[in-house]
């Protein structure tokens, strides 16, 4: 299973008896949460990225597959959506390529865990 945009948490259940990947608009563990490219243009961010990630029981905290920095322009919102797709569309494809080797036996992609410490979540409400 391999989710991008998704909004909401898939039940325990699948995510225990599928290997479930989510794309993320960040580079977790910084940004978590529904709609990070808009809170790292808010914020002003100079760098994000595009991670692939298992998913596990808790919102974007699963083990990292992959990562990919972007330099953005944050006053070029336009431009910053166009880089991530590109970066999204080329991990994907890096994804089933590395996928297809190992006989897609998720089991065998190499997986590092998340810093905890440098963690920070977003929710649709600011103030």
């Amino acid at each position: 299973v391999l989710v991008y945009g998704w909004d909401y948490m898939i039940p325990s259940r699948i995510v225990e008896s599928f290997p479930c990947f989510n794309i993320h608009p960040s580079l977790l563990p910084k940004y978590r949460g529904p709609d990070p490219v808009t809170v790292q243009l808010l914020e002003k961010e100079r760098l994000t990225g595009v991670t692939i990630h298992k998913m596990n029981d808790r919102l974007d905290a699963g083990p990292i597959w992959k990562q990919k920095e972007i330099k953005i322009d944050p006053t070029q919102p336009r431009l910053v959506y166009l880089k991530i797709a590109g970066t999204v569309m080329r991990l994907v494809d890096e994804l089933l390529s590395t996928l297809e080797k190992a006989g897609f036996d998720a089991s065998k992609l190499e997986l590092f865990p998340q810093n905890e410490e440098e963690a920070t979540y977003y929710s649709r409400k600011r103030n």
